[in-house]
């Protein structure tokens, strides 16, 4: 119900914020908050002329109601917007991931420019580092993804350990969304028992309506999820997401973060209490 939007001033935060403004009003939340975090050594984003220019002379409030305005003329909603600025010399991602924990926001949702730098590479992108510690689900919208509503919502499981409580909220969301759901698991030993899984699941699951079967053969999970895309052009990619430790980190990168940095597609981390260390 509480949105938190993170705005940068580049074109994949407005992108992100036309995302947050459709789950808020299919969802009747009806209120986006949009929040920009400054340190006052750079500039965060140059969304265009007008914007920039304030940005320039430091109204980061009057550059966030700008770019707000700008937002919402581009698209029909009847959603509240508030807007906030903070002044903070902290890193970005720890500033929003303590907002989104002390206002108990559901859902942090902001752009990513995915790997086209090499910075990206080495220091890691904003939106990854609040996926790895925040505890509220996030919406990872790329640059290159073209808002047009949210009509067909891709879950991604491993079948074999269906997770039934995650696919109802995800079920119940897409009902409100109007949307069609579709479940999918990446197959990346050729194992014959997933089809005979991913046909006794369809026998489970016949009584929901606008819900559809996919299992995609690939080398590797993010692979075959990028496949997958190619072939459904999904609108929103749902994943099953945990906070992971230091540790953990080491010796695993997490396929959510992979597919963020990857995928053309915007990419919906669910996180729920269980699944956090």
């Amino acid at each position: 119900q509480k949105i938190l939007c993170p705005v940068d001033f580049s074109a994949c935060s407005l992108n992100a914020f036309f995302y947050a403004c459709e789950i808020a009003e299919k969802n009747q939340s009806k209120i986006v908050h949009l929040v920009t975090v400054q340190d006052g050594a750079r500039l965060r984003g140059i969304y265009n002329h007008s914007v920039f220019n304030l940005l320039t002379e430091g109204k980061f409030d009057e550059a966030l109601a700008v770019f707000a305005k700008d937002g919402l003329s581009r698209i029909s909603t009847s959603v509240e917007i508030k807007t906030e600025f903070i002044q903070s010399n902290r890193k970005v991602s720890a500033v929003l991931i303590e907002k989104a924990e002390k206002e108990d926001f559901d859902l942090v949702c902001m752009g990513t420019e995915g790997v086209n730098k090499l910075k990206k590479h080495i220091l890691g992108s904003t939106t990854k580092n609040v996926l790895e510690r925040v505890n509220c689900h996030l919406l990872a919208v790329p640059l290159q993804a073209s808002f047009h509503g949210i009509e067909k919502i891709a879950m991604g499981v491993d079948i074999m350990y269906f997770p039934k409580d995650a696919f109802q909220q995800v079920y119940e969301l897409s009902q409100k969304m109007d949307a069609e759901i579709q479940l999918f698991d990446v197959n990346i030993a050729n194992n014959p028992l997933l089809s005979d899984r991913m046909e006794g699941l369809k026998q489970e699951l016949a009584h929901y309506s606008n819900l559809n079967f996919a299992l995609i053969d690939a080398m590797e999970v993010v692979e075959g999820i990028i496949k997958f895309s190619a072939t459904y052009h999904p609108d929103i990619i749902v994943v099953l997401s945990k906070n992971y430790s230091y540790l953990d980190r080491l010796f695993e990168r997490s396929y959510t973060e992979k597919l963020i940095l990857h995928s053309d597609v915007p990419v919906l981390a669910l996180k729920f209490p269980d699944m956090s260390k």
